[in-house]
């Protein structure tokens, strides 16, 4: 194999990765900052309805949504199934050290990070692991072996690319395609000696893996009709960088296919194509099985002549024939092919059970176009974080059996399994027994402390140093500002974008023109994007919250005296509202951060100071919008609740405060809003889970310096 030294490709404008019926990809909006662009869609519906993001009851429903939009190429269905395929053929760790056992146990979230940053543009597999293993003939094979995630994204593009190519591989090809094995070479051979062809040249490609010209083969994927990030993902994928070998540093493949990687089978066939037709063109009977074949034919001198033209015919496509294994031989003297002797007889020994590398085909795959509207929890929903609250002052958690027990004053008022149970929040003054923290930190559940107001205490949960390189990350980061802004910018430009589009639903709701406030929020998301420091980012942030609650009160009646963003403590029952549910989405992010390993204090945007966990308060920026205020402004128009439903300050300096009733019905529709799926990026999962997938991604931004962080954004 021929390497280069690795580096490491500029991050280019993100695309996103539509279903083949796609063509090719449209360009960006110009809304998004260029770094870490994606498509982006105005808010309204083709037919001029609204998204049903806003659960408002005077919300008309949208009666299209992009229907015209294509299907997502990578589906949480694709990636399942290449996943299988995976696990199947088994095989170890790449350099990334994950085992595939590893991968499972997390698979949904892990599939669900890998589906995003491919549909995003945004994936970069890791280095491949360089195995040697000996030939049982003498000398050494390098094996690539790519980790578990990269084997599963090229085990997905070479089922697609093989179903693309099957009907154009002629009935000589008998290598890594579905329905064809050595047992149908063998047969193919028996049946073109049984019409007299007994004489042969037995051929094999010298080195045939370590020499196939890339540029040859990126050509010949570009005359494919293959989605354009399609085929940029399959050229990363032939390219494969090799990890660090003995300190000499790492190398990328700069010539052949990297045997081990599950896309390179059906490349080789690809590349062979032109062989094979060559040879139909001469009127050669042709049996081939990868880069092994013969040419059979009627006397002696026609298999000289097919011996000369193969090598001719694999000279033009810059192979050459092995001519210390190729010789010419006839079946009635009997030849070796494939590990069977052929002779006048038949066939023996042989491989016949020696499977195709592609599992049988199945037929196109048809996915459904995912709709762009939220959808409410159905029916055996799993949720994310499965969150237990305790609101009631004076209750006292235990537990009993398999079962947490809530109760105040001797009467039981809740019992749940603690299997559905993943955290726990406390509010105000109530007691945990010590045999119910025994049992969260046994079965890793956070139990998070706060004040009756929402103010964080702290968090209990059991020690865990698996994480300690990806904090290692996370301190560098800390004092590498131009990295620590290429992190920050899409956070906000995503968090910004976030309330343009809401604000956007929220006027045509209202039948209000917002169109000053609208043009200069997304003038600010572009700022954003190409802000010089972090302190000129932080001022953006600021300024287009200015105008995005300046907005609101276009909107709100007068009654509930909203007069702008205020907090510490909040003075009227929209900010009361507001500072709880952003409350609520913190500490789940909070649990989500912890749960993946991050030190959730060390953050990109917010600095680190005692006792604040700035990465959380991060990460939530791009769901204030689309989750707290989409729901407080439910309830604001629904007419439930009403501003006497809360207590108002007498003083200056005191807080407006939920009445209990309030609160919990607040709670209520946070945790439906958490657990509806919502569409993005060709997945449709909870906002719990899209909040674990963006926790995700940011630690694989971590782990991979300059991989671009792609915002979670709402349309």
């Amino acid at each position: 194999m021929a390497f280069v030294p690795a580096v490491p490709e500029p991050v280019r404008k993100q695309e996103r990765c539509q279903g083949p019926s796609a063509g090719r990809s449209a360009s960006p909006s110009a809304g998004w900052p260029v770094a870490w662009s994606v498509r982006w869609r105005p808010t309204a519906s083709r037919s001029g309805g609204i998204d049903k993001d806003l659960p408002m009851s005077t919300l008309p429903t949208p009666s299209s949504t992009d229907q015209d939009s294509p299907p997502p190429f990578w589906t949480l269905a694709r990636l399942a199934e290449a996943l299988e395929h995976v696990s199947a053929r088994q095989g170890g760790a790449g350099a990334d050290e994950q085992t595939l056992a590893e991968f499972a146990a997390d698979a949904e979230a892990q599939l669900g990070l890998l589906a995003l940053q491919l549909t995003q543009g945004s994936y970069r597999p890791a280095p491949a692991r360089l195995i040697p293993v000996a030939k049982p003939g003498g000398g050494v094979r390098e094996l690539l072996l790519p980790a578990v995630r990269d084997r599963i994204v090229q085990s997905a593009l070479a089922r697609y690319l093989a179903d693309l190519l099957e009907p154009d591989f002629g009935e000589a090809s008998h290598a890594y395609r579905p329905g064809h094995s050595v047992a149908t070479a063998l047969h193919r051979l028996q049946a073109l000696r049984d019409g007299g062809l007994v004489f042969v040249a037995v051929c094999d490609i010298h080195h045939f893996f370590d020499s196939v010209d890339h540029r040859r083969l990126f050509s010949l994927l570009d005359d494919l009709p293959l989605e354009r990030c399609l085929r940029e993902q399959m050229k990363t994928c032939v390219r494969i960088e090799v990890a660090d070998v003995q300190g000499q540093g790492a190398w990328s493949l700069a010539r052949g296919l990297a045997q081990g990687s599950p896309l390179s089978p059906v490349l080789a066939n690809l590349f062979l194509m032109a062989f094979d037709a060559a040879c139909a063109r001469a009127g050669l009977a042709l049996v081939r099985y990868a880069d092994d074949f013969v040419l059979a034919c009627a006397s002696e001198t026609e298999a000289q002549s097919a011996l000369a033209f193969a090598a001719d015919a694999l000279e033009n496509i810059g192979l050459a024939l092995n001519t210390r294994k190729s010789r010419l031989a006839s079946f009635a003297e009997g030849f070796e092919f494939l590990g069977a002797f052929c002779g006048a007889e038949g066939m023996l020994g042989g491989r016949p059970g020696e499977a195709a590398c592609l599992p049988p085909t199945t037929g196109p795959v048809h996915e459904a176009a995912a709709a762009d509207d939220e959808r409410p929890p159905s029916h055996g929903h799993r949720p994310r974080l499965r969150t237990l609250y305790l609101l009631e002052n004076g209750a006292v958690l235990n537990k009993e059996g398999e079962r947490f027990i809530v109760a105040r004053h001797g009467e039981v008022l809740l019992q749940v399994p603690m299997m559905r149970i993943d955290q726990i929040m406390v509010f105000g003054n109530v007691q945990i027994t010590t045999p119910a923290l025994h049992e969260c930190l046994e079965r890793g559940i956070p139990v998070m402390l706060l004040s009756g107001r929402g103010r964080f205490f702290g968090v209990i949960d059991p020690l865990d140093a698996r994480s300690v390189p990806l904090q290692r990350a996370q301190f560098a980061l800390e004092s590498d500002e131009p990295a620590r802004l290429a992190l920050a910018r899409p956070l906000i430009a995503g968090k910004i974008l976030n309330c343009r589009t809401f604000l956007g639903r929220l006027a045509r709701a209202r039948q209000t023109n917002m169109d000053a406030p609208l043009a200069a929020l997304k003038s600010a998301a572009q700022a954003a994007g190409q802000a010089a420091d972090l302190e000129i980012l932080r001022g953006i942030e600021g300024a287009a919250a200015r105008t995005y609650f300046a907005a609101w009160q276009t909107v709100l009646p007068a009654k509930w005296q909203f007069t702008g963003r205020n907090r510490q403590p909040p003075t009227d029952p929209v900010n009361a509202l507001l500072s709880y549910g952003y409350t609520i989405v913190f500490y789940n992010v909070l649990a989500l951060v912890r749960a993946r390993g991050l030190n959730t204090h060390v953050g990109v945007l917010h600095d680190v100071r005692p006792g604040h966990p700035a990465l959380a308060s991060d990460l939530m920026e791009e769901f204030r919008a689309p989750v707290v205020d989409a729901v407080v402004m439910h309830l604001v128009f629904d007419g439930k609740l009403q501003p006497g439903d809360f207590s108002w300050p007498e003083t200056p300096g005191q807080p407006c405060l939920m009445a209990d009733g309030s609160r919990k019905h607040f709670i209520h529709l946070l945790e439906q809003k958490l657990n509806t799926t919502v569409s993005h990026a060709g997945q449709r999962l909870d906002y719990r889970r899209w909040m674990d997938m963006q926790v995700l991604q940011y630690a694989a931004a971590l782990r991979t310096p300059g991989l671009p962080y792609v915002p979670f954004a709402i349309r």
